[in-house]
């Protein structure tokens, strides 16, 4: 029996999300006819992806985005065990890994249950649990971890929001139009092990003026500049609010590659990404 991949995507970041409400071509909604995709696997094939080993996991997914109209996406959402106003999320990266948060992925959510009308409220995507805010907007409920500064040739910050995330503010000495070095050091981070976490995303920002920064991540598992990445935006903020001792202000916007997110401070921690049907 066939059945309905929906594809989308946040602030450029593209995701195929399998919900077993909407793996039947009799109850398909018109307005997501366009961003789906029919395939032979079963929603249990998806909801089983978490007891594969990582070998066959990795094989699955690259076998899934193998097709031509799939090919684009840069993870997998499964959305299962809902309970009351609550769903349990299980994410993969495009390789097969597993993710203890994405934020992107959150807001798709979010916005995904908005568009559907369905009641949640809260939900568990991977490790972190968050509540829904509006349209596509998250809170995170976890204690923000402390941030930890290194001084190197460079000063970066270490603080895990979901996901541990290294932060560098470029200036004068260190441009973020260089790409190429920004890269070489984010490799350098990338498996720098802190606190118990194996390796780090790295973001690199630049203030363009108060509360308005530019950011760029390199994350893990896809061992590449990423287009978004909402938990590094949520670590941006943080981390450019305490090094410039800013604490009079509520939101944050990082513009990214792929799109601008808001990082709302108070009263909560929340991140807002702009979220679109298809990619």
């Amino acid at each position: 029996m066939k059945n309905f991949l929906l594809k989308i995507s946040g602030a450029g970041n593209r995701f195929l999300l399998a919900d077993k409400q909407n793996f039947n071509a009799d109850s398909l909604p018109h307005d997501w006819k366009e961003h789906s995709y029919k395939t032979d696997n079963s929603f249990e094939d998806f909801a089983e992806l978490a007891k594969l080993s990582a070998l066959n996991r990795r094989a699955f997914i690259k076998n899934l985005i193998s097709q031509p109209s799939l090919s684009l996406a840069d993870g997998l959402i499964v959305l299962k065990r809902k309970k009351d106003s609550f769903f349990h999320c299980d994410f993969y990266n495009k390789d097969g890994s597993t993710a203890e948060m994405c934020g992107n992925a959150s807001c798709c959510v979010s916005m995904y249950a908005y568009w559907q009308s369905f009641p949640l409220k809260n939900f568990l995507l991977g490790e972190t649990e968050v509540s829904c805010i509006g349209k596509g907007g998250v809170i995170f409920n976890q204690p923000r971890s402390p941030i930890l500064d290194f001084n190197e040739d460079y000063i970066f910050s270490f603080i895990n929001t979901g996901v541990p995330h290294g932060v560098i503010e470029c200036s004068n000495k260190l441009a973020f139009s260089n790409k190429t070095e920004l890269k070489t050091i984010a490799k350098n981070l990338r498996f720098r092990n802190i606190n118990k976490h194996q390796g780090m995303n790295v973001s690199f920002y630049k203030v363009i003026r108060t509360g308005q920064l530019k950011a760029i991540t390199y994350e893990r598992g896809v061992e590449d500049w990423t287009l978004a990445c909402g938990t590094g935006a949520l670590a941006t903020a943080l981390v450019y609010l305490r090094r410039h001792s800013i604490k009079d202000i509520k939101t944050v916007c990082v513009n990214m590659p792929g799109g601008k997110l808001k990082v709302q401070i108070k009263p909560r921690l929340t991140l807002f990404s702009p979220v679109q049907k298809g990619f």
